[in-house]
């Protein structure tokens, strides 16, 4: 039904694009804009009419997708003609109101056949992985363990995705440029991907929390904590997905968990790596039960102490050579 509407509606949209360039062009003398307005505006209809005869839903989703653009295009050169005063603010708001119909049409229309495809690809997933598991032969599970798709884990572990496990809080974060943050220097940090960058006078959370970086080099290198836990008053920007896990899940072992995944493979990213919040949802969790998860967590914690206490003996270990050096070479 809306292809039908949009199909109608982007060829009156044309027909008008048509008119308006021609009166621009004949009493205004003005060609640049409104060609461009022609090309754009009139291929909207095309692509749509081409999308009619699509190949597959891929190709359907690639055609309107493209009509959007150049919907979103038109409606620029629209705003430019009116505010260079090649035509009049009524003009401009009746056309560009025809215009805001069609685009609503079309985001409605990629976002529907978007989700068809994502569900299809999905049960298209599910069907390769359950034929996969059918035509392999399989080694016996050990007594007390079960089959995932992780592999074996204990009969009272359960597997989950991260997006069932946290609630995200990444609306509720709010970035603060550098010079902003000069003029509101405070005692609350304000963190970033991967820890504190800088202090405010202000706070956006303040409760337990963990932060796992969205984006930036160290995805990949690893260089730094991706996930760690944050707690009391804090600010974080739009760098670090905010993650409060439910009842029943202890923070310290699903921040020790996260901050155990390699993330390449959820890296979607080009020039710089990022992890977004409907990939991030989707990452497969180990979740024993309640105890083991705070035994794991106080061993991994334990664990952690124990190596910067060593760190700690290293350095003042070298620096008691390093005084002995000075002291013997100079006598």
């Amino acid at each position: 039904m809306k292809e039908s509407v949009v199909r109608d509606k982007s060829f009156a949209f044309a027909v008008r694009v048509v008119r308006l360039c021609q009166h621009v062009q004949t009493t205004r003398r003005e060609f640049v804009l409104s060609k461009q307005l022609l090309r754009s505006g009139t291929a909207i209809g095309a692509l749509i009419r081409e999308a009619d005869q699509a190949e597959s839903r891929a190709d359907f989703v690639h055609k309107m997708s493209i009509a959007l653009k150049e919907a979103n295009e038109s409606e620029y050169w629209i705003l430019l003609l009116k505010e260079t005063g090649y035509i009049d603010e009524k003009g401009a708001d009746s056309i560009g109101s025809d215009l805001t119909e069609i685009l609503k049409l079309l985001v409605a229309i990629v976002k529907k056949n978007k989700k068809i495809m994502d569900n299809r690809q999905c049960r298209e997933a599910q069907v390769h992985y359950q034929l996969s598991i059918d035509q392999c032969p399989l080694e016996e599970v050990p007594p007390g363990y079960k089959r995932t798709e992780v592999g074996e884990i204990p009969e009272d572990w359960k597997l989950d995705l991260l997006g069932n496990v946290v609630e995200f809080l990444d609306e509720k974060r709010r970035p603060i440029k550098s010079s902003d943050r000069e003029r509101i220097t405070g005692v609350y940090p304000y963190y970033g991907a991967s820890g504190v960058v800088d202090y405010v006078n202000d706070y956006l959370f303040d409760e337990e929390l963990i932060l796992l970086g969205e984006d930036g080099e160290n995805i990949l290198s690893r260089n730094l904590p991706l996930a760690f836990k944050v707690s009391g008053k804090i600010w974080v920007n739009n760098h670090a997905h905010v993650l409060r896990p439910h009842t029943g899940v202890n923070i310290d072992y699903l921040t020790a968990y996260l901050e155990s995944l390699d993330y390449s493979q959820y890296n979607s990213g080009t020039a710089q790596p990022k992890l977004t919040k409907k990939t991030c949802a989707q990452i497969p969790v180990l979740l024993p039960p309640q105890l083991e998860q705070r035994a794991i967590a106080t061993a991994l914690s334990d664990v952690d102490a124990l190596i910067t206490a060593l760190d700690r003996l290293i350095a003042k270990k070298r620096a008691i050579k390093t005084a002995a050096m000075q002291q013997l070479l100079t006598g």
